[in-house]
């Protein structure tokens, strides 16, 4: 991107200074995204209960995660795009359930949905944010239906 220059005259009244900040324009993307929040993440990466498998299947889930933080994948899928062996993410599935990153919230027959915990990231609206933590934290194992679309 080419570099503009604007110039623009301000008016600072004496005893005052003035400050620019100067942010480039980002475009947004209709590339699918999601919000991972710092704190979230330094967690994640110090966590000693946690495999590298077990994170790397986490951040894999991360990356495929749809609206509402679920994840409507199965294991066969997940071993297919990780090159991961089932039983391995399995366990790792058990390890994040255990410890707080993912929590089972449906069934679709014999699929489990899971939820990713909004502390981590997030994939919604962004009104929708503190009722979603509200249930998390609340643990509530039901699917959102208050959530606006």
């Amino acid at each position: 991107m080419a570099d503009k220059t604007f110039n623009y005259q301000i008016n600072v009244p004496e005893g005052c200074m003035a400050k620019t900040v100067v942010t480039p324009i980002k475009m947004l993307t209709d590339k699918p995204h999601v919000r991972i929040f710092a704190e979230g993440l330094g967690r994640l990466a110090v966590d000693r209960r946690l495999t590298p498998t077990d994170k790397n299947v986490l951040l894999f889930l991360i990356s495929i995660m749809e609206y509402e933080n679920l994840l409507n994948v199965t294991q066969k899928e997940l071993s297919e795009g990780l090159g991961i062996v089932q039983p391995e993410i399995s366990k790792s599935i058990k390890r994040l359930i255990e410890n707080d990153y993912l929590r089972i919230v449906d069934k679709n027959g014999r699929q489990n949905i899971y939820q990713l915990n909004p502390h981590i990231g997030f994939k919604s609206r962004a009104k929708n944010y503190n009722l979603l933590c509200q249930l998390w934290d609340e643990d509530q194992s039901q699917p959102l239906d208050d959530l606006e679309a």
